[in-house]
């Protein structure tokens, strides 16, 4: 498959979406005309999940993010696929995982009860996962808090995702651990971590089970019930990025790379309830793979290529940010990538991302552009080589020898 191919398929990961989340509060009674007589002990209620869109253009939309203090808009149109040049294959299936997505069928749902406070704390939840979309259980009169999440799920079984509920039951907290890549640019972390795999949630509160047919939004005569419909919006909790460097005039002296590479500056785990990322910035290791005489803008070079998930920026529910909570970040981000030669050295070449990655707070594409004409080849055996530092994607910069 060619990359122009490539680039008109659209990438499904079940990530950003915004649903409707329905409960259906199914109140039996002997009667089978309202009004219904409801029991003491509480109301059967039939939660139902729909359908999940899953789509790039809506994960990746950045049309109506605001720069409220110029009063400015920002990328009107991301145009990812025109950026897009490295394709994908039935090898980058193997590696990285499949172009598409399916969508979710399995769910982990929490039900908070707080009784006649709406506000009231956290207690032990009732805890489910359901195979489909509907959940049915019993529910006392009074508020409730919905906390819901799709299961994850792996090709090999095995998932870098932990989901904490032992420190407190106001919220879940979701990490991974660090693996054995080294972190050149983590502060308190002296290994890269695991990036998670793909998570959204969605957090109703304050839903009401009352005893008052008036409540509820209407009655269904067909299944004698009554219902109330509530809104729940399913945001993503873990953020895509697809990194490409691209090489001119390479001319068979890049070889290849490691495979391993690391994006640095990311938040090291997530709230599940808010979308909130925690202020431990790490950084995530990820794949990469090298694809030789691809065609762009009618010129022949070779592309290294990546895909990653992360939680997103430190301090920032990404999600619901803009570029100028974005922008606010003190946090820089490199990315690594250790290249081999014709020579048999390498060399560990780190870029100075953090445009890019404030400007795509929500993921997206992150490209660098190397004329291999400029760069150093080494030409001694010292480990890694060197680090050639570079800004940004359009820019050289200098070089560090180690």
């Amino acid at each position: 498959m060619n990359s122009n191919n490539n680039r008109r398929h659209i990438w499904r990961p079940a990530h950003w979406v915004s649903v409707l989340f329905a409960l259906q509060l199914s109140l039996f009674s002997c009667t089978i005309e309202p009004p219904l007589h409801f029991p003491d002990d509480g109301a059967d209620i039939i939660m139902t999940l729909p359908e999940v869109n899953l789509d790039l253009d809506v994960l990746w939309d950045y049309s109506l993010v605001i720069d409220e203090e110029h009063n400015e808009y920002y990328d009107s149109t991301y145009n990812w696929r025109d950026e897009w040049y490295y394709g994908w294959d039935n090898q980058d299936n193997a590696i990285f995982g499949t172009w598409d997505i399916v969508n979710p069928e399995v769910f982990n749902i929490r039900r908070y009860y707080t009784g006649a406070d709406a506000k009231g704390i956290h207690k032990s939840p009732n805890e489910h996962q359901i195979q489909g979309r509907r959940l049915s259980a019993r529910y006392n009169f009074g508020y409730y808090d919905i906390l819901a999440w799709n299961e994850v799920q792996t090709i090999d079984g095995v998932q870098s995702l932990h989901f904490d509920e032992s420190s407190t039951y106001e919220y879940i907290t979701c990490y991974t651990n660090a693996g054995m890549a080294p972190a050149r640019h983590s502060p308190k972390h002296q290994f890269a971590y695991y990036q998670p795999e793909f998570l959204f949630g969605g957090y109703y509160e304050d839903l009401y089970v009352s005893q008052d047919p008036a409540d509820y939004d209407g009655y269904d005569e067909e299944r004698n019930v009554y219902y109330k419909n509530a809104r729940m919006q399913l945001l993503p909790r873990t953020y895509i990025y697809l990194t490409q460097v691209i090489l001119y005039n390479n001319r068979g002296r890049v070889a290849g790379v490691e495979g391993s590479a690391n994006l640095s500056g990311m938040a090291r785990q997530t709230n599940l309830n808010t979308g909130y990322t925690s202020d431990d910035e790490i950084s995530v290791n990820f794949y990469q793979r090298m694809k030789r005489h691809i065609m762009k803008d009618g010129e022949d070079v070779d592309i290294i290529g990546g895909r990653l998930f992360t939680f997103g920026l430190c301090n920032l529910n990404p999600s619901r940010a803009t570029r100028a909570s974005a922008d606010d970040s003190k946090v820089k981000n490199f990315l690594d990538v250790n290249m081999y030669f014709n020579n048999g050295l390498d060399s560990t070449y780190v870029f100075d991302v953090t445009p890019q990655v404030k400007r795509r707070y929500k993921g997206g594409i992150i490209t660098i552009e190397i004329d291999v004409d400029t760069i150093k080849i080494p030409s001694r055996k010292s480990g890694s080589g060197f680090d050639a530092v570079v800004k940004d994607f359009d820019t050289l910069t200098y070089e560090i020898p180690m």
